[in-house]
């Protein structure tokens, strides 16, 4: 008898084939559970950028909507988003988990929220094409699951991760979060260009794992179980030998200074910490953190080479937030307003560095909006326009990441380097005359509409419409971007323009010359008060001086 088979030794009572069906039985649990750690993290990558984006896409579109009540509707969904996105995205993930791995809930409908006739078409179109685009990667994946289960036992039901699957798991998500059952087709519209082109990285992932879990089990059903041999004892190592050691000299260099953060970024975090709260971990907490970290004083369980990272972050998104506020175009009674979003934006930058690296970062996007729209809103004048804005500054302040997670997070993250931050911030430059581009735009648009509404109709002759386009034309919109559409001063441009038409359009003009020698006067002082060279403010009037009827 050999020694292997001696009485008494487990192997021998085990027989072969069961020895294979548990090793076997054993990889197929560890192929499931590589394959769910795939669509974990694909699925997380792909959800997140979509949930991340939705409150910027749904601010814009209020912007852009005609009607109030749609406004406010797509105003709505951004706060939802903003407030709830985080949850959200766990709850999309885990369902998806739960269903690949046979634990599906039931689908039942959700009390106080009604079948949406064109919200299910909208449901049922977007299955169609999610199913139709991928229709051949799912199938191969499909196939290929299906041999491997003919040489493993493998756990993985993939008709939860068909497009329409993740279409309904994506409407039953929505409600739990309360997503109203009327805004149903906006979400599937989202959902359509944004996740589900990407799906096929998902799917390929998969396939390429299935692929190795596939070599690997046939390897196994062919060699059966790696038989369990005595590792090598290692020779013992040689005895040391003596080398001199020589010291090389010790180059002294000085450690790059803490990074200044500035003084408005400061005061926030003085305001903050003087509502911090014993036994809770808050805002205020966080804030005198920070606050020890510009300091001299020593904050518990940060060493001092930690402290460089977050105080390099809390300098950048400081200037980040001074520059945009800091805009000439941004009216100044706005200003302190957009404070409330800096806290937000250093909290961002302490924890995430993509806000720095990444030009189409949510906060990046949405400060942007918020000073494009509050240099917008000042030239309408409308209440509508600065209610838009505040809901966007709303949107950002709601773009919050917690406390707790900031203070462990900010101590994980590597500093920034030069480059990038120059790159970042010659984005915003970039940014900034992108926004002074679309204003001035906006201006002459505006101007335009003015000389065209008040000339409607009336009967003005060409070397007065020569004058309003030319000379008096860029005088209203300089007074426009300057101080907007509720100063007096934009008014009075309107009213001498009014004045000048009412004086060209007389069949039978006054005999009397003086009104019409004043209002030359007037519109002279007005132009070169805006800089106007006098010899072209002279050519002006002159020019005008023809449009006036012959006695």
């Amino acid at each position: 008898m050999s020694k292997s088979s001696l009485p008494g030794d487990p192997k021998s009572a085990v027989p072969p084939s069961l020895l294979q069906a548990d090793h076997l039985k054993r990889l197929g649990l560890a192929a499931a559970e590589e394959l769910r750690k795939t669509v974990r993290s694909n699925l997380t990558d792909l959800f997140a950028a979509f949930v991340q984006r939705l409150p910027a896409d749904f601010t814009e579109m209020a912007f852009a909507a005609s009607d109030l009540q749609a406004q406010h509707a797509f105003g709505e969904l951004a706060m939802l988003v903003a407030e709830k996105g985080a949850g959200w995205l766990e709850s999309y993930v885990q369902r998806v988990d739960a269903a690949i791995t046979g634990g599906e809930v039931a689908r039942r409908e959700v009390p106080g929220q009604p079948q949406n006739s064109e919200a299910s078409a909208a449901s049922a179109n977007a299955e169609l094409r999610a199913e139709s685009l991928h229709r051949r990667t799912v199938g191969e994946l499909d196939a290929r699951v299906d041999r491997l289960r003919l040489m493993l036992y493998i756990p993985i039901y993939t008709r939860a991760l068909a497009p329409a699957s993740l279409v309904r798991t994506l409407q039953e998500t929505a409600t739990e979060i309360g997503w109203p059952a009327g805004q149903r087709q906006v979400l599937f519209q989202r959902f359509d260009e944004a996740v589900v082109p990407q799906l096929g990285s998902m799917y390929d992932s998969l396939i390429a794992s299935i692929k190795v879990i596939s070599t690997a089990a046939t390897r196994a059903t062919q060699e059966g179980p790696a038989p369990v041999t005595a590792p090598a004892v290692a020779p013992p190592p040689p005895p040391p030998v003596s080398v001199p050691s020589v010291t090389p000299p010790v180059m002294r260099r000085e450690p790059a200074p803490p990074p200044q953060v500035d003084q408005s970024t400061v005061s926030m975090l003085q305001n903050f910490a003087g509502k911090a709260v014993d036994g809770t971990y808050n805002d205020g907490s966080l804030a005198a953190d920070l606050l020890s970290l510009t300091g001299p004083h020593v904050l518990p369980g940060v060493a001092d080479d930690q402290r460089w990272v977050p105080l390099q972050r809390m300098s950048l998104a400081g200037r980040f937030i001074n520059e945009a506020i800091a805009d000439a175009l941004v009216p100044e009674e706005l200003r302190a307003q957009h404070e409330s979003v800096r806290f937000p934006v250093v909290k961002s930058a302490l924890a995430d560095s993509t806000l720095f690296t990444a030009a189409t970062h949510p906060i990046n996007s949405l400060v942007n909006d918020l000073m494009l729209k509050s240099a917008s809103a000042r030239l309408t004048g409308n209440a509508e326009a600065r209610r838009a804005v505040e809901r966007l500054q709303q949107v950002l302040v709601q773009f919050d990441l917690s406390p707790e997670f900031v203070r462990e997070a900010m101590l994980t993250q590597a500093p920034i380097d030069e480059a990038q931050i120059q790159r970042f911030f010659e984005w915003k430059k970039e940014e900034a005359e992108a926004r002074r581009q679309a204003i001035i735009n906006e201006v002459r648009r505006l101007v335009m509409r003015q000389v065209e509404m008040a000339t409607f109709g009336r009967n003005v002759p060409e070397p007065a419409m020569k004058f309003l386009t030319s000379a008096w034309g860029p005088l209203l919109m300089k007074r426009l971007a300057n101080h907007g559409a509720d100063h007096e001063q934009w008014k009075e441009g309107l009213r001498l323009m009014e004045e000048l038409i009412d004086e060209v359009d007389q069949p039978f003009p006054d005999q009397d010359t003086e009104p019409w020698d004043r209002l030359m006067k007037t519109l002279a002082e007005g132009l070169a008060s805006v800089g106007m060279a006098a010899e072209r403010v002279a050519a002006s009037i002159a020019g005008l001086q023809a449009a006036r009827p012959a006695h």
